[in-house]
């Protein structure tokens, strides 16, 4: 499993405790830890562009997405 920054541990650990003690949650979620840190690792391992277009004319972008917020592409 990939480490998150300590902070974004703690908030993991919260929406993960939250979404086990919920059914309906549970029931749509069965494996969100394991999801999520799985999407993490994949995202680190290849990050994703997603443009982005804004209705302000040539304000559109590209950002990257990873894994870890520090991460960069």
């Amino acid at each position: 499993m990939t480490e998150a920054p300590q902070t974004h541990g703690r908030s993991f650990s919260e929406l993960f405790g939250a979404c086990a003690k919920d059914p309906d949650c549970q029931a749509a979620y069965p494996d969100l830890e394991r999801q999520t840190y799985d999407l993490i690792d994949r995202l680190n391992a290849d990050p994703v562009r997603v443009p982005i277009t804004d209705r302000r004319p040539g304000r559109d972008t590209t950002p990257c997405w990873t894994g870890t917020p520090s991460s960069t592409c």
